[in-house]
């Protein structure tokens, strides 16, 4: 018999709330040809001033738990990304090495984890390596057990004691002997496919045949008889249902969630995998793990560390307790990295939201006293905006488009957009004239394209439209939120062929309404880019493509283009109106500035691109480890 061990076995306990000074440091339109080179490039005078390093952290790529028993003491083996390597911590004496093995220089501990009822702990590694860890012995290598193999996705120990593993890209499973290392492939499961990266999402093993779900586009659940080296397919679901396979001691068995009727609704179908067949059953049954080496003893219980650590003077610090034992602190030399910020947004009281990435914290930034404020990060998401509405500071990101709060508890999830309109990625979040909160998604795996979401915080509702041929590249709210702005690019669907590239297209939501209101293309050959409203029911945008970019005005009532004109090079996904009513944008690594009217565009200074917003007449910057500024530069006449 055997199991896995869940993954985030330690109870969470929220970190306080950290405070620290930072000192100052329309298609056939003709192309309107008024752009001069000379002009353009005349220096404003401005400079960038810096405000000083946000936060710098280990980004962890994984973690996991051997647990502790008589004969040998719990251990944390936790991973990063960012060359600080892979490291083993004894929880009994709070001692740390790091994993000198052969591939852990390139490497890095992720998940899914397991142990085995010897003990061994079993996980899957960040570049396609599974790490075996010996606690008995102390020992750990890598191995790959499948060529081309980037992530392990699915894993299970099966009854003969193997590991069992699929992958991702190439859809295959292989076994693993731990007791003589011998490795054998079976090669790509299912098929055919209409796509070429396919997961391997889940495998297990009754003793003869290996099961595994395979797939995105579509999914196929296939037996693999060890015996005769055959494969078929047994079921095929669709891209947006979701079929997993769990192994249940000497047992396999499927569990697909898929759409049922009812807005908004999900279901689950329940099978029993055996003698290379699928049979219905009514559930899948529980299982005890307790058979497993030190997991019905008391084990570690962690402070917060989620997708990222905090270096201070040279390290990382990991703080956990024993049952019955006062809080410790093990100390490690990971490097980590100056966190980039992703994110900025304005605040009431004429301050800041920051958000750093990838899986960064979320702070606030007082212009007044120079300080920023660590709001935390909720449920170790990936923020990607964030939204002040009625003083209460909002949310959205991946995985699945979650969309959340920061209250008290120092946030939390409160749904998301997949179930409504499978998206993975909230990019964006503008406020409605109806009160409900907007997204803009993007899609991949289960669908294509994007769509907009809604929440209504009224009834705490989410819904929204799924457009699978146009992905998100900006989303912008116009005339006080009647109308939601959806700026998208083509996006090809594999199980829609005959469906031709086009041009991106300005989608515009009428909230009073709730449908849309028209389409339409501003541009020819590329993406519809990034807008904002200039004044009542006029946009200027930015085309985001090599061939030939471009500005451009459109009406959003009639969908008319009235103006394009070329730019000096290439815009960013990044674009803010100044309280001088001029639109602030970047081209190549230089901060420009146009008149909406006259689309004459001033170069302002050198700067590497970001996010831009302004707090009164100071535009502030993402983009890097520093919180940027400019000082006055929105102030009409300057």
């Amino acid at each position: 018999m055997r199991t896995s061990f869940a993954r985030n076995q330690s109870n969470r306990v929220r970190p306080p709330i950290q405070r620290s000074s930072v000192k100052p440091a329309a298609v056939g339109l003709a192309l309107v040809l008024t752009f001069s080179m000379g002009s353009a490039f005349a220096a404003e005078g401005f400079s960038v001033e810096g405000l000083g390093t946000v936060e710098r952290q280990a980004f962890i790529r994984g973690h996991a738990v051997s647990p502790g028993t008589a004969e040998y003491p719990p251990r944390l083996l936790i991973g990063f990304e960012d060359g600080s390597g892979t490291w083993i911590i004894n929880l009994r004496d709070g001692s740390a090495r790091k994993a000198e093995a052969p591939g852990f220089e390139s490497d890095y501990l992720t998940w899914p984890t397991f142990v085995g009822a010897d003990g061994k702990l079993f996980s899957s590694c960040g570049r396609g390596g599974l790490s075996i860890y010996d606690p008995v012995a102390d020992t750990i290598k890598l191995i790959r057990p499948i060529p081309g193999a980037r992530w392990l996705r699915g894993m299970a120990i099966g009854p003969d004691g193997a590991v069992y593993v699929s992958d991702y890209p190439t859809g295959s499973a292989a076994k693993i002997d731990p007791s003589t290392g011998k490795i054998t492939d079976f090669g790509p499961q299912g098929g055919p496919f209409t796509i070429k990266n396919i997961y391997g999402y889940s495998v297990g093993c009754d003793g003869r045949y290996v099961y595994t779900a395979a797939g995105k586009m579509p999914w196929f659940v296939v037996a693999y008889d060890t015996q005769t080296g055959t494969q078929k397919n047994l079921l095929t679901f669709d891209p947006t249902d979701f079929p997993e396979v769990h192994q249940r001691g000497d047992e396999v068995f499927l569990a697909v969630a898929f759409s049922a009727p009812g807005k908004d609704k999900r279901a689950t179908r329940s099978f029993r995998l055996a003698g290379g067949n699928a049979e219905p059953v009514e559930s899948i049954p529980k299982y005890d793990d307790s058979h497993v080496p030190g997991v019905d003893l008391p084990q570690p219980q962690f402070e917060t560390f989620g997708r990222t650590l905090s270096i201070a003077d040279g390290g990382a610090t990991i703080r956990y307790r024993l049952k019955g034992e006062d809080w410790k602190a093990a100390t490690f030399p990971a490097f980590g990295k100056d966190m980039a910020i992703e994110r900025l947004a304005q605040l009431s009281g004429g301050r800041l939201a920051v958000s750093t990435g990838p899986y960064g914290n979320v702070h606030t930034f007082d212009p007044e006293s120079g300080t920023f404020t660590l709001l935390g990060n909720p449920a170790s998401k990936n923020v990607y905006d964030l939204l002040e509405m009625d003083r209460t500071l909002y949310f959205c990101g991946y995985p699945n488009a979650i969309f959340g709060v920061f209250d008290s508890n120092g946030g939390r999830v409160i749904g998301d957009w997949h179930e409504s309109i499978t998206s993975k990625y909230a990019v964006f979040i503008v406020k409605g004239a109806d009160g409900r909160i907007y997204s803009g998604n993007h899609n991949e795996r289960e669908s294509t394209g994007g769509g907009i979401g809604w929440w209504d915080p009224k009834t705490s509702e989410f819904g929204g439209i799924h457009f699978p041929n146009d992905d998100c590249e900006y989303l912008t709210s116009a005339m006080n939120g009647k109308f939601i702005v959806y700026a998208s690019d083509f996006s090809a669907d594999p199980s829609h062929p005959e469906i031709t590239k086009r041009d991106g297209q300005l989608i515009i939501y009428d909230t009073a309404e709730q449908k849309i209101a028209r389409k339409f293309s501003p541009l020819s050959d590329g993406s519809a880019g990034v807008v904002v409203e200039t004044e009542p029911g006029k946009l200027f945008g930015l085309g985001l493509h090599d061939k030939l970019p471009v500005m451009y005005r459109a009406d959003i009532e009639t969908g008319e283009v009235e103006k394009r004109v070329p730019l000096p090079g290439r815009a960013i996904r990044q674009i803010a109106r100044g309280p001088d009513g001029k639109i602030y944008f970047f081209v190549k690594d230089t901060l420009q500035r146009a008149d909406p009217e006259t689309f004459e565009i001033k170069t302002i200074c050198p700067a590497e691109p970001g996010r831009v917003v302004f707090i009164g007449d100071d535009l502030y910057l993402g983009g890097t480890s520093q919180l940027r500024r400019i000082k006055g530069i929105g102030k009409p006449g300057e």
